[in-house]
């Protein structure tokens, strides 16, 4: 994702902004190498996982403040793509990295129980 942020930011016409949430960090607004940066600083009790409605309304503010062309959701996991509800007349692009139900069927390449054991070594274990 830097990479292409990088890629994007240098190029003419193009102005950046990237937003995350970080739990237990303040408010944060900065610009590094021509890319605008903003943190959502979550409430208190919540992580990763979890969210609150105001970090979702703090992730609001944030594009309400920076007015942009398009809004690329990025790790679905997180509450960011329920900024898709918010009625903010911003066109949403989600990316969905992988779904567990289908990667599940590819695990350990379809070797069984048993090969996965013989193919252990004490490396792995330890």
């Amino acid at each position: 994702m830097s990479s292409v942020a990088s890629l994007l930011g240098a190029k003419d016409g193009i102005e950046l902004a990237i937003a995350t949430a970080v739990p237990g960090a303040p408010a944060m607004q900065f610009t590094s190498e021509g890319i605008r940066y903003y943190t959502v600083a979550q409430a208190p009790g919540t992580n990763f996982l979890r969210h609150s409605k105001a970090d979702l309304e703090r992730a609001r503010a944030i594009v309400a403040g920076y007015h942009p062309d398009i809004i690329h959701v990025h790790w679905t996991e997180r509450f960011y793509g329920l900024i898709v509800g918010m009625n903010l007349d911003v066109p949403v692009v989600v990316s969905i990295q992988g779904l567990v139900s289908q990667v599940r069927r590819f695990l350990f390449a379809g070797l069984s129980f048993r090969d996965r054991l013989r193919a252990l070594r004490i490396r792995d274990v330890l």
